[in-house]
């Protein structure tokens, strides 16, 4: 394959940002996401040299929100307090909100398959399942979707 890792990077950097944007923990700025991925991947390799790098990218951005996710609950148990409340959840349309209550590899498999129409098999790669775990995550996380703002609507028509 010819050209540098910088004009292989440039040709795939537009899909990782907006799928960073999906999958990124609230307050992580999705180009942070996407070069935090990247500087990891290049300690052990060139892009060049791998198979998949839009995919082995995009498979370290769900582990590196994941991670966040995972250490700010962990933050957020050691000072003592029951629920976390980001402040700045209450700043987006409830869908968003919604959307962003999920963990990072719901909204990813939702990502790719509903947004950027991949099969379940290709979601499931880069998240690091098999296809049927994938189909459950999407389906769970829809279902979970659909009641949340179901309970929303109910509320909104009962006032």
């Amino acid at each position: 394959m010819g050209g540098t890792d910088e004009d292989l990077f440039a040709d795939i950097y537009p899909g990782l940002v907006r799928f960073a944007a999906a999958v990124r923990p609230v307050g992580i700025e999705p180009e942070d996401l996407v070069q935090e991925a990247l500087a990891r991947t290049l300690q052990v390799h060139r892009l060049h040299d791998l198979d998949e790098p839009a995919t082995y990218l995009r498979t370290a951005m769900i582990r590196i929100a994941s991670n966040l996710q995972r250490g700010r609950r962990r933050a957020v148990a050691r000072i003592g307090r029951l629920e976390h409340r980001n402040e700045t959840l209450d700043s987006y349309p409830s869908e968003l909100a919604d959307l962003l209550r999920l963990e990072p590899r719901a909204r990813a498999v939702l990502f790719l398959t509903v947004i950027e129409g991949e099969q379940y098999r290709t979601a499931a790669a880069i998240v690091g399942c098999s296809e049927s775990a994938a189909r459950t995550i999407a389906s769970r996380a829809l279902h979970h979707l659909r009641a949340h703002v179901s309970a929303e609507l109910d509320a909104r028509e009962a006032t």
